[in-house]
C-alpha cells in the first residue's frame, strides 16, 4: 500500500443506484462493480472509462468476482442467482441456479474451477 494515501485517484460514476460490491482484475487494470441498478460495470482502473455493462440479472446484484486469471466475471444477485460472464466480451456464459433467496456473496476458488456463492436462504 500507499505511504500517502488521501488522494482520490478515481470517481467511478455511471450505476443508476447503489453500488453493493467492487472487486479487482488480478492485474489490476480493470474494477467490476455490482449494483442494485441490476448490472454489473467493468472499468478500466486507471482511465476510469467504463468498458462493459453486464446486464441480465433480474434484480440488484449484491457481490462481483474475477476469476483468477482474470477472463471470467462472477456475479451474485437478489434474483436468487450466480451469473458467470467473459470478461472481455461481456457474454453470459452460465446461470446458476438452486438458492431460495438472494445471493448475498460470490468468490472463485485458487485454480478457477468452483465458484461459491452465500445466500440469505443460510445456505
Amino acid at each position: 500500500m500507499e505511504a500517502n494515501w488521501g488522494d482520490c485517484l478515481q470517481t467511478l460514476e455511471g450505476h443508476s443506484d447503489g453500488v453493493w460490491s467492487v472487486a479487482f482484475s488480478p492485474d489490476g487494470k480493470q474494477v467490476a462493480s455490482a449494483s442494485e441498478d441490476r448490472t454489473v460495470k467493468i472499468w478500466n482502473a486507471s482511465s476510469g472509462d467504463c468498458l462493459k455493462t453486464l446486464e441480465g440479472h433480474s434484480d440488484g446484484v449484491r457481490s462481483v468476482a474475477f476469476s483468477p486469471d482474470g477472463k471470467q466475471v462472477a456475479s451474485a444477485s437478489g434474483d436468487q442467482t450466480v451469473k458467470i460472464w467473459n470478461a472481455s466480451s461481456g457474454d453470459c456464459l452460465k446461470t446458476l441456479e438452486g438458492h431460495s433467496d438472494w445471493v448475498r456473496s460470490v468468490a472463485f476458488s485458487p485454480d478457477g474451477k468452483q465458484v461459491a456463492s452465500a445466500s440469505a436462504d443460510r445456505t
